[in-house]
């Protein structure tokens, strides 16, 4: 699965359980290889993605397009809790959690998602 079929599928996911920010959704754009994103990933493995020094962009390193699926779409869905739900990561678990119904769990510190919570 490529990032941009993972975002897709979250937009998917969005449109049928909050219509409502589906528009906002849509508008938002991956910027791959941000050097700060590059730079926190060298400086602390676990970090892939960040928001918030772009407008309407979830910024990835070189680095993220080679993780597993499951964490491709943990992180993705992450970084879209940021955006809606929160500053804090708990705040961005729980809007994915109460908006969309989808528990991140965490493996080795990165999120992820099991293939079952998607169906």
């Amino acid at each position: 699965m490529t990032t941009e079929d993972a975002r897709q599928l979250i937009l998917m996911l969005i449109q049928d359980l909050r219509p409502e920010v589906h528009d906002d959704a849509k508008l938002i754009e991956l910027n791959f290889g941000c050097p700060l994103a590059d730079s926190d990933h060298w400086d602390v493995w676990r970090v892939h993605a960040h928001v918030g020094h772009e407008p309407n962009a979830i910024c990835l390193c070189h680095d993220f397009e080679g993780l597993p699926d499951p964490c491709k779409i943990g992180i993705l869905l992450h970084e879209y809790g940021h955006l809606f739900g929160g500053n804090s990561d708990a705040e961005a678990d729980l809007w994915v959690e109460e908006e969309l119904g989808i528990d991140l769990d965490y493996v080795e510190t990165l999120q992820w998602v099991h293939p079952d919570e998607l169906r």
